[in-house]
């Protein structure tokens, strides 16, 4: 009988909960070696390690703050949130990434700033000055916290 495997987000073994509690805290030297521990046995899946090695690359690029800042936000599989944001060309937004030197720098300066307005406002902002850019942000509000869903350079 094929066992049913499930991602990270739910661990069902003490590797898995080591990987998410690594990523959570943005430890990548953890991280690294849990990685190694987990690469090529049963115990994680291709989806478990896809989504570890792209937090370990986030949280390399990052630090531990504003990794630990942005798996709080947007769980375990953060990276794949940036990727998705600052993979799509149309979105134009590779000015950010060349100003920022990262997309994940670029992401957390765009996420405090939509914080602090959203803080301050009460409300998400449609636009925001990022840089030496105008970037419309498209967000999503729940628990009283703002997530940045999508943003692009018009």
């Amino acid at each position: 009988m094929r066992s049913r495997r499930v991602s990270i987000a739910k661990p069902n073994n003490t590797l898995e909960a080591g990987i998410l509690q690594a990523i959570m805290r943005g430890d990548a030297i953890e991280l690294r070696i849990l990685l190694a521990e987990g690469r090529g046995t049963s115990l994680l899946s291709a989806n478990d390690v896809a989504i570890a090695e792209r937090a370990l690359g986030a949280i390399e690029v990052l630090g531990a703050e504003d990794a630990t800042f942005l798996a709080g936000r947007y769980g375990s599989d953060f990276a794949n949130t940036i990727n998705h944001i600052f993979g799509n060309a149309a979105h134009k937004l590779g000015p950010l990434v060349k100003e920022f030197g990262s997309a994940e720098k670029a992401f957390v300066a765009a996420q405090r700033i939509v914080d602090a307005a959203f803080k301050a406002e009460g409300a998400v902002p449609k636009a925001i000055k990022l840089g030496q850019s105008t970037v419309r942000v498209n967000t999503a509000v729940g628990d009283g916290i703002a997530q940045i869903r999508t943003m692009y350079i018009p």
